[in-house]
């Protein structure tokens, strides 16, 4: 599921409350936390690969 933090303000709650900060992007991927994108590409493409994720 896809929420905006930019333009929803509940989804930026939850991001903080969660998470404890407002980075982003953060992604959470059957459960696991990435902060950021490029320094966790590679273990976020096997994870989506696993999960039958983006095509």
């Amino acid at each position: 599921m896809h929420k905006n933090v930019g333009t929803d303000k509940s989804a930026r709650e939850e991001l903080a409350s969660k998470h404890g900060r407002l980075a982003t992007p953060t992604l959470v991927i059957d459960g696991r936390v990435f902060l950021g994108f490029k320094q966790n590409r590679e273990e976020i493409e096997k994870l989506v690969d696993k999960i039958g994720g983006a095509k």
